[in-house]
């Protein structure tokens, strides 16, 4: 992406362009997850915590852990994810980019700002 941002800013009179956030995800999370309605427990943590010991401080901790446990007997989380969306079409699993980009509009001369 810097190739791309400083291609941009050698037109600009002033350099303006710069990457902001990024995120990465699947795309078929948005068929898995509408509204919110499930969760990806692959995404939680609860198997790195489980293992770490997390969860064996307490008594309401204990009872956590143990519940985490009975759910790791059954399947690791990834498996029980991919068993969920066995049925998802291939072009649901294509992983999906977002970049956010920061425009200095400062920067920008006059006839950069409205250039079209």
């Amino acid at each position: 992406m810097k190739g791309h941002i400083d291609a941009i800013n050698r037109s600009l009179d002033k350099p303006a362009l710069s990457a902001g956030a990024m995120q990465v995800y699947l795309l078929m999370t948005h068929d898995y997850r509408p509204g919110g309605a499930h969760n990806q427990e692959s995404t939680k943590g609860h198997l790195a915590a489980f293992f770490g010991g997390a969860f064996r401080r307490n008594a309401p901790s204990e009872k956590r852990y143990k519940g985490i446990k009975q759910d790791l007997e059954i399947g690791l989380p990834h498996e029980r994810f991919e068993k969920a969306v066995a049925d998802t079409a291939p072009k649901s699993r294509r992983q999906r980019i977002e970049v956010v980009w920061h425009i200095d509009l400062d920067q920008l001369s006059e006839a950069d700002q409205s250039a079209e």
